[in-house]
Parts: C-alpha cells; sequence; structure tokens
C-alpha cells in the first residue's frame, strides 16, 4: 500500500492525471500513494477533461473502491480497465454513454463488492446489463435506473 492522502488530497491527485494522463512523471507518482476514491463527475469544470483514456490511465495505477463518473465522456473501454481485478464498491455512471457492454464487464469484474450503481439516464444500457447485475452482485443494495434503461 501507498502512503494515505486526506480526501482533498487525493481528489486533487485524481484531477490532475485526469487533465493531463500522458504525464509520465505525474502517472510514475501515483503509484506512491493510496487512491481508493475517484470522484471526476461532479465537478462541471472537470467533466470534460475525463476522457476514456484518462480513466485507463488511472485504473492502471490506482486501486479504486469508489468511483463517479457521472456526466463524464467515457465508453465501454473506460469500465472494462476500470473493473479489471478491482474491487469497487460504488460507481456513479449517470449519464454517460456506456452500453451493456460495460455494465456486464462491471457486474463480472465487481460482481462480489459491488454494493450501488447509477445508471441514471444512460440510454443505451437496457434491462440485460440490469439483469447481470442482479445476478452477479449478491452485495448490491443499491441501483438507481431511472430515465433511460430501455427493454
Amino acid at each position: 500500500r501507498g502512503l494515505a492522502l486526506t480526501k482533498q488530497e487525493e481528489e486533487t491527485l485524481v484531477r490532475a492525471v485526469a487533465a493531463d494522463h500522458t504525464n509520465p512523471h505525474l502517472l510514475a507518482n501515483l503509484g506512491y500513494f493510496d487512491v481508493t476514491r475517484a470522484r471526476l463527475g461532479w465537478r462541471p469544470h472537470y467533466r470534460g477533461d475525463t476522457t476514456t483514456a484518462a480513466v485507463i490511465a488511472l485504473a492502471r495505477h490506482c486501486i479504486f473502491s469508489s468511483v463517479d463518473l457521472s456526466d463524464c465522456t467515457i465508453t465501454d473501454q473506460a469500465i472494462a480497465a476500470l473493473a479489471q481485478g478491482r474491487k469497487i464498491v460504488d460507481i456513479s455512471l449517470g449519464r454517460t454513454h456506456i452500453t451493456d457492454k460495460a455494465v456486464i464487464d462491471l457486474a463480472t469484474g465487481c460482481g462480489t463488492t459491488l454494493k450501488t450503481v447509477d445508471l441514471i439516464c444512460c440510454p443505451l444500457v437496457t434491462t440485460v446489463a440490469v439483469t447481470s447485475l442482479a445476478k452477479s452482485c449478491p452485495a448490491l443494495t443499491s441501483l438507481h435506473i431511472s430515465g433511460g434503461i430501455s427493454d
């Protein structure tokens, strides 16, 4: 495990990587810290900078338990990278354009630990993905799906 950070330090570091995910010095130093939360979707001035490439870079260097990517410009590949070998407990993907594939990857990769999933206004997610979450995530206690889930 790396050095513990305060919540504010952790958020600042994650935002810096999201904004400059190609900086090798920043990425190399990221491994020294214990970063478990990524809250990139809740601040309007950062969510536009949060792309699939930035999330993949963060996923390579951090083990998140809580991720907020609401309103971010991400694809299924970002979620696949986050889900590989992770123990994500809470994830917010509201108002993104992910598809069933991303949700199924999440359910497969993090199914034993997922407790809260936000898929509000995700128009490309269908009941197939919701069924996958229900079957693969025994710890799931909260699933937000209003405004966009289709059959």
